[in-house]
């Protein structure tokens, strides 16, 4: 279910500000971006927060599928989950690949999970990967994190980024 608000006095519609349904992402492509507010972010996302499931085969995120830009204040309490043996899995309670994008003041509470045999799964109660240049500060996760790969409460993987007050 989506949910469209209205800002005050303009008519300007704010969409996405969280999610309550089912978000399912496959495809034959190399790349399938799946999250519960945005697929593929490179601008800010700030207060938002979903409670819906969210799958993918390749990239999946409560909050988004794979960053380059902010993630600010939100919150992730629906499951996610990635399956896949054509490649690499990236699943976090907030973003599933962290490419050098700031993740502040956010939660995850949600079951998150990824099996990619023969390749690598890479599961983050916040981040499933954080590469070069990605920070994630003042986040905390109390969900249930599993994969076939590599796990972490915060994130499964850090190459070159920075975990702070977490």
């Amino acid at each position: 279910m989506l949910i469209l608000r209205r800002f005050k006095p303009f008519s300007l519609l704010y969409l996405y500000q969280h999610l309550t349904g089912v978000v399912s992402v496959v495809t034959s492509q190399f790349d399938s971006y799946a999250g519960g507010i945005v697929g593929n972010n490179s601008g800010s996302i700030r207060n938002c927060y979903n409670r819906g499931s969210v799958s993918a085969d390749k990239y999946a995120g409560g909050i988004v599928g794979r960053s380059s830009g902010s993630i600010e204040n939100c919150y992730n309490t629906g499951v996610v989950s990635v399956v896949t043996s054509r490649f690499d899995s990236h699943a976090g309670g907030i973003v599933g690949n962290n490419s050098g994008s700031s993740i502040t003041n956010c939660h995850n509470e949600g079951i998150v999970s990824a099996t990619a045999s023969p390749y690598h799964s890479y599961v983050g109660g916040i981040a499933g990967y954080t590469g070069s240049g990605g920070s994630i500060e003042n986040c905390y996760n109390i969900g249930s994190v599993s994969a076939d790969g590599y796990a972490g409460g915060i994130t499964s993987y850090n190459y070159a980024g920075s975990i702070i007050n977490c």
